[in-house]
This record gives structure tokens, C-alpha cells and sequence, in this order.
């Protein structure tokens, strides 16, 4: 007797996606995401995806098989944040500034885990700036620069409904001090914030 099989959405950064996917979405980044959605249950997760369009574009194709292929673009949301502030007209002494996104101020608590499910370090913090490439955080303790962390930050935004949201981004430390810490992200998304 046959097994039958649940019908599961495939959500990758977008450049792990499939390259078939990518091309679907030539304006694609690295930090956006590629979600494949089987005909099944497109009724049921249309909502989810859609729902994002309030922080940043979510496209969709059909493919001829009936599953839907969602393209989002979480840092357009870090760049328009960053877009709406006025930057400082100072220029960083020559050699001293290695950051490419334009940083902006924003005073948002957050939450870092770093470390193996085995030896998971945790720990709280607030955002220094961000930018569309990064971000400077405070921390409890030292972490090393290199070290891989995953960072929740408390949105200001939030869904309709008064729902609050948090952008989830992971990478390594760049720069690290006693209680601060920069992270150049490989990884962002919007999330509903855990409690």
C-alpha cells in the first residue's frame, strides 16, 4: 500500500533557490527568500504570504503544474527605514567605516542566540543601527568576532490586528566588543514575533 505524502512548502534564501526559481525573479537578491507552494494547499497559504506585502514586495507565478512560487524581498524594508531618516553629512575618516548599507539609529529591543542546539548561548540586547547589509547591537557578555549569530529584532511596525512582528537575521560577527557586537547578515526574514 502506497504512502500518501503531506504536500510541504520549500522556503529557501534566494540564493539557494533552484535556479528555474531565481530566474522567475530576475530583480532577486541574496537576502530576499523563494517559497514553493504545492497546488494542494496554495488556498491556504496565499494569506500568509500576501500578508508581508505591508513591509516589502511578495511577488507570485503559477507554474503550469498548479504550485505557486512566492519571491519576497525582506531588506527593502531595512531600506526604506533607513531612506525615511536623514543620515549624518559627516563623512568616517578614510580606512574606518567598512560598512555598505547606509546605517540608521533604531532603538528596537532584541534577543541573539548563538552556538549548537547542544551549547546554545543566549542573551538580550538593543539595536544600535541597521542597515539594508547589517547590524550593530548591544550584547550581555563578549562573543567573538566570527561566532555565527541568529538575531530577533522587535519590529516597530506590525501587521493589521496589532500583531507584532520581528525581523529574524543570522550571520557572523564583524566586529565585536565587551558589550556590543556588529552582524553582517546572510539571512533575513520577517516573522511573527515569539513571545
Amino acid at each position: 500500500m502506497m504512502a500518501l505524502q503531506t504536500p510541504r512548502i520549500c522556503l529557501w534564501p534566494f540564493h539557494k533557490a533552484p535556479s528555474r526559481l531565481r530566474e522567475l525573479f530576475r530583480e532577486g537578491k541574496d537576502l530576499d527568500w523563494v517559497a514553493s507552494v504545492p497546488e494542494a494547499i496554495t488556498g491556504f497559504t496565499e494569506n500568509h504570504f500576501l500578508r508581508w506585502q505591508q513591509f516589502h514586495t511578495v511577488s507570485a507565478v503559477r507554474l503550469p503544474d498548479g504550485s505557486v512560487i512566492y519571491w519576497g524581498a525582506p531588506r527593502e524594508s531595512i531600506t526604506m527605514i533607513a531612506d525615511e531618516h536623514t543620515q549624518p553629512h559627516s563623512a568616517a575618516p578614510a580606512g574606518t567605516e567598512r560598512r555598505v548599507g547606509a546605517r540608521v539609529a533604531l532603538a528596537c529591543a532584541t534577543w541573539y542566540e548563538t552556538g549548537s542546539n547542544a551549547h546554545k548561548r543566549t542573551g538580550v540586547g538593543r539595536v544600535i543601527d541597521i542597515s539594508s547589509t547589517g547590524v550593530a547591537f548591544t550584547t550581555e557578555s563578549l562573543l567573538r568576532r566570527g561566532t555565527r549569530v541568529s538575531l530577533h529584532i522587535q519590529w516597530p511596525i506590525k501587521l493589521e490586528g496589532d500583531v507584532p512582528v520581528e525581523l529574524f537575521v543570522a550571520g557572523k560577527l564583524v566586529r565585536s566588543e565587551r558589550t556590543k557586537a556588529a552582524l553582517q547578515y546572510d539571512r533575513t526574514a520577517f516573522r511573527l514575533a515569539t513571545p
